[in-house]
């Protein structure tokens, strides 16, 4: 299975890709063999990037002013891929899961290493039953349902990050002078 997480944030106002990272090694540590990639909008163009490749899911993670250029990347890709799975999850989605538009197949309500497993693991079943999976906004016969919220993960039980996972680019630029 192939993933693509990608931050929508650019780089260049400073906030690092930590919850991508956090979803990166969740992931590879939850399903053995699973490749995840993380694109970061600040040193690639993440449209150029999704298209280039044949991806079994799309996570996207977006604040409220980045919730435009989400729905922008996402409906680049369902345009070409319409049957991708694409998902949101971030601080917008969180707050506001009624939100969820079309584009997007699936929101994510808070942690959301839990919840894109199972999610993970649903999609790969012949017959799917999506409300099952806590914290996790869908649609069933066109009407949004949201799921019962997750508890909070024990920060205990996350694995080391790999920063190796996120582009060299990024370090580059945020390096300090010595």
């Amino acid at each position: 299975m192939k993933i693509a997480l990608v931050n929508v944030c650019a780089i260049d106002i400073g906030r690092f890709p930590i919850g991508l990272l956090c979803l990166h090694a969740w992931l590879t540590r939850q399903i053995p063999g699973i490749e995840v990639q993380i694109i970061d909008a600040g040193v690639e163009d993440p449209i150029t990037k999704l298209l280039a490749s044949n991806w079994d899911l799309v996570g996207i993670s977006s604040m409220t002013p980045e919730y435009e250029a989400a729905t922008r990347i996402a409906k680049a890709v369902k345009k070409k891929y319409p049957s991708l799975p694409i998902v949101v999850g971030g601080p917008h989605i969180s707050k506001l899961p009624y939100s969820l538009r079309d584009c997007f197949d699936f929101g994510v309500i808070g942690e959301g290493e839990v919840t894109l497993v199972e999610l993970i693991l649903e999609l790969q079943k012949p017959s799917q039953d999506f409300s099952i999976i806590d914290s996790l906004i869908w649609r069933n016969l066109g009407s949004l349902v949201a799921n019962k919220p997750r508890a909070l993960l024990d920060l205990k039980n996350f694995p080391q990050l790999d920063y190796t996972a996120i582009s060299p680019s990024y370090f580059k630029k945020h390096a300090m002078p010595l």
